[in-house]
């Protein structure tokens, strides 16, 4: 059975499964990620089960339950945005 750790690594993963294969061990851990619940400071990110963009203009939003948000500016560079 896996280990609490690796089984969260593991779901991580799974969450950005629409971008895994593109990324070296680098650029995965330089990508700024917002769980659920957590609240977005104003900016722009991507949905990383959907790849969906996701723009917070005010402070008071947050991620929504399930949902793990990617922050767009860490991952410039590493794909064209």
């Amino acid at each position: 059975m896996l280990q609490a750790p690796v089984m969260d690594l593991v779901g991580e993963l799974e969450q950005l499964r629409w971008a895994r294969h593109r990324l070296t061990a680098q650029e995965y851990r330089r990508v700024v990620r917002f769980y659920a619940g957590t609240p977005l400071p104003p900016g722009e990110y991507l949905d990383a089960d959907t790849g969906e963009l996701i723009v917070a203009p005010e402070q008071a939003q947050t991620v929504p339950p399930g949902k793990v948000y990617l922050a767009v500016d860490s991952l410039r560079g590493i794909y064209d945005l």
